[in-house]
Order: C-alpha cells, then sequence, then structure tokens
C-alpha cells in the first residue's frame, strides 16, 4: 500500500467543500501525520475530525484526559482549548470542516449546535469499522485513482465519510437517511436536482427557463419553488454557488482573478470582485493571501 499521507494533496485540491442532503460543508483542509506527537493548546474556530491509524495517545479538553489508541476519532470543537500528546507518535488521517449555515436548513443548523456541545470529544474503537474503511479508501483514491475519474470519486467518498463521523457522536438528522432514498419530498427533490444543475454549469449563461425545461415544469412553479425551499431567488441561489467556487479555486489554485471570474460564470471581472468584497468582506487577492497565510500558521503550529 502507499504512503497513505501523500493523499491529502489530491483531497485539499478538489474536495474543498461537501453536499450533504439539506446541508453544505466548507472543508478547510485535510491531512495525516506518519508520526505525530502532538499539539501545544490551542482553539480552532471550526471543527476537526481526527482518525487514529495505529499508536496511541491522549487528547486533553479543558481538565479532562481522553486516552487514545487505534481508531479512535478526535472532535476538536469550536472555541475549545484542546491539546493533543504522544509519547511515542501516532498515525494519524484528519479534515477541518464547519457548516455553510445560509445553505443548510434547520434541521442541520440544529445538529451542529448538539455536536458542538457533546460533553465526549473521543469515539473508541477497539477495531476497524465503516469510518476506517472510508477514511482509507478516500485517501487511497487520492493517491491511486486516474486523473480524470479522481475527483467525481474523492467527491463520492468525502460525503460517506462526513456522514460515517458524524454519526459516532450525535445521531444524525432523519432526513440524512433520505440521501438516497426514493421517497424524497418531491418539491425537496426537484430543488436538489436544481442545485446540481447549477454545480454542473456554472461557466455557462445559466437561466432559470432553461432549467425549467429540462427539468419537464414550469419556470414559474420552479421559481416559487426555488423561494419556498430555500428562502432565496434563483439568481441569488445561482450567485452563491458561483461564489463558493470561485473561494474555492482561490483557496485551492493560483488561477489568476480574472480566469476565476470568467470560470464561475462571470463575465464582469469588476463586478465580480465588487460582489466578492461585499459578501466576504476582503478582495479576492487579499483573501487568497489572506487564506494561505492562515493555513501556513495552522501547519506550523502542528
Amino acid at each position: 500500500m502507499k504512503n497513505l499521507f501523500e493523499g491529502k494533496k489530491d483531497l485539499n485540491k478538489y474536495v474543498t467543500s461537501v453536499s450533504l442532503y439539506g446541508a453544505e460543508f466548507r472543508i478547510y483542509y485535510w491531512g495525516g501525520w506518519e508520526r505525530y506527537f502532538g499539539t501545544k493548546e490551542h482553539v480552532h474556530s471550526f471543527f476537526e475530525m481526527t482518525y487514529v491509524l495505529n499508536g496511541t495517545g491522549e487528547y486533553h479538553e479543558g481538565n479532562v484526559c481522553y486516552p487514545l489508541a487505534p481508531h479512535s476519532l478526535i472532535l476538536s470543537r469550536p472555541n475549545y482549548e484542546h491539546q493533543l500528546f504522544s509519547e511515542h507518535g501516532m498515525k494519524t488521517l484528519y479534515f477541518a470542516f464547519d457548516l455553510k449555515e445560509s445553505e443548510s436548513d434547520d434541521e442541520w443548523r440544529h445538529y451542529i449546535q448538539c455536536l458542538k456541545q457533546k460533553l465526549n470529544p473521543v469515539f473508541p474503537s477497539p477495531k476497524e469499522n465503516i469510518y476506517s474503511n472510508l477514511w482509507k479508501a478516500l485517501y487511497q483514491s487520492a493517491i491511486e485513482m486516474e486523473h480524470t475519474k479522481k475527483a467525481k470519486m474523492l467527491k463520492q467518498l468525502a460525503p460517506q465519510l462526513l456522514i460515517a463521523t458524524f454519526d459516532c457522536f450525535y445521531p444524525l438528522p432523519k432526513q440524512e437517511s433520505l440521501i438516497t432514498d426514493q421517497s424524497l419530498d418531491e418539491h425537496k427533490e426537484l430543488i436538489y436536482r436544481v442545485n446540481l444543475y447549477i454545480k454542473d454549469n456554472l461557466h455557462k449563461n445559466i437561466k432559470i427557463s432553461d432549467i425549467a425545461d429540462d427539468l419537464y415544469v414550469s419556470k414559474r412553479h420552479l421559481s416559487r419553488l426555488m423561494r419556498e425551499e430555500t428562502g432565496k431567488t434563483f439568481t441569488e441561489v445561482l450567485q452563491d454557488e458561483r461564489l463558493s467556487l470561485a473561494t474555492e479555486y482561490l483557496r485551492t489554485t493560483d488561477k489568476s482573478v480574472k480566469n476565476i471570474a470568467i470560470e464561475c460564470g462571470f463575465l464582469d471581472v469588476s463586478y465580480f470582485t465588487k460582489l466578492f468584497t461585499r459578501t466576504m468582506r476582503y478582495p479576492p487577492t487579499k483573501y487568497r493571501k489572506m487564506y494561505q497565510d492562515t493555513m501556513e500558521s495552522e501547519f506550523k503550529d502542528r
């Protein structure tokens, strides 16, 4: 088997967000350590999920110490001071994430609040299980899959990993079990298909009338459903997706701001810059530099 930790490079390139039914997650980074001795006490503004492949150690949160063994899961929560320690070193894989609240439904927002309040941040397991296999499959796929198929495979596996690990700490929202269920509410399923269409065609001049024709519904009916189910107009949803993709490109590529604007469907670079600045509070170039500086600092602290 190749070194699993090599997979983090392409995971950081291709999986910067994860969609679950009713929820959108921002993935800040993927990582792994062959021999990890721990960190100083520190605090995150986001969640970090860590899987111990091998080795033993301790996880400290507040005044409580939790023992770590192979197959342990660790959920570091926002604003909780914590520390990992291992005398002999541990093999670990990890990813950092947060919920995009504006793009997720109430049930998921409530679920994330429950995760934040969960009392036990460590889930021990005596043997390999489904999440163990998913961690390995995800990182191996990032290394071994053909380039043309890699992005699609990683984006299929990543949501399953989130589901498996989340469920260890707190029961998932009931609707989560309906991801592949044929009994999905007709209106929600229609909006889900609209979102997929948008994601796949962001570089094009997308019109709601074209999507309505493709889904065999009227433009008026689809517009009404969009507002009822998402609380946003079609234009607002499309704009959010384009900005989300632009943010991903700024974080993971060295493409110029002009090229990013065009690839995300913004024909006017000045308009893109103005909209991005208004939404993210920083111009695209400054946002990219701040993100890169933050990531460099994060890895130096490890």
